[in-house]
This record gives C-alpha cells, sequence and structure tokens, in this order.
C-alpha cells in the first residue's frame, strides 16, 4: 500500500473583523509510511469519505497505531484516533479543541470513546470537524 503523504501547513485564520490573525504551524512533516497498516488503511478510508475536508497531524511519532485528523481551518480542532494495533477497529477516539482562555493547556478534551467501528468514527470526525460525509463510490 502507498503511504500518504501528511502534510504541513501553516494555517492564518482571522478571528473576527476587528482582532488579530492567529497563526497554527504543524509540528512534522512525516510519512504515513511510520504508521501501522491499519492506521494508513483508515486515513486512505476517511480521506474517501471526507475528501480534502481534514489534514493529518501527528503529534505520536513514536505510536505506529495512533494518529490525529483536524480541521482544515484550526488544527487544534483535532480527533485522535488509536486503533491499538487492532485490524479494523474498534477505534479509541478523544476529540481535542482549542484551550479556554487563560488555560496552560494545548487543548481541551471535549469527547471520549473507547470503542468505535469505522462508521461511527466517521460520523464523529464529521461532526467534529464540521464537515459533510461522502457516499462511497
Amino acid at each position: 500500500m502507498a503511504g500518504i503523504k501528511m502534510e504541513l501547513l501553516v494555517f492564518a485564520k482571522q478571528d473576527n473583523e476587528s482582532g488579530p490573525a492567529r497563526t497554527f504551524t504543524t509540528i512534522a512533516m512525516v510519512e504515513a509510511n511510520d504508521k501501522d497498516d491499519e492506521i494508513r488503511d483508515l486515513l486512505s478510508w476517511l480521506r474517501s469519505r471526507l475528501g480534502q475536508n481534514f489534514v493529518v497531524i501527528d503529534h505520536w511519532e513514536s505510536d505506529r497505531s495512533a494518529v490525529g485528523v483536524a480541521a482544515t481551518d484550526d488544527p487544534r480542532q483535532l480527533v485522535y484516533i488509536a486503533s491499538r494495533g487492532q485490524t479494523a477497529g474498534p477505534y479509541f477516539v478523544e476529540l481535542e479543541a482549542s484551550p479556554s482562555e487563560g488555560s496552560d493547556l494545548p487543548y481541551t478534551m471535549v469527547g471520549r470513546f473507547e470503542a468505535v467501528d469505522r462508521e461511527q468514527l466517521l460520523r464523529i470526525t464529521a461532526q467534529h470537524l464540521n464537515t459533510g460525509i461522502s457516499e462511497p463510490s
């Protein structure tokens, strides 16, 4: 299976008309080849269902069975996915969002799912990233 290139992106977002632009930068560009077969397959499947409506972010380079997918306009709106070395799930999922103002934490956890299948993961991801789902071709 060919590797999926994970993007190195810089985001600039205007909070409001008068506010300053915030800039987000992903930490590193890596290849999905560093991930186990299940994660690579899952990313391909998610891409086929969500299109280009997410970016892959890997804050867990040493964990071959975990990866994050994030909103294209805000990488802190992230879905952490871990396969736990299982084939075709179930997956552990944690939803992250921007931290509260004044927080010392890098994110706020807004949801956690211990064991979801692919279809559940797809719906959770689409809802958290506020994106649509394409019908399978």
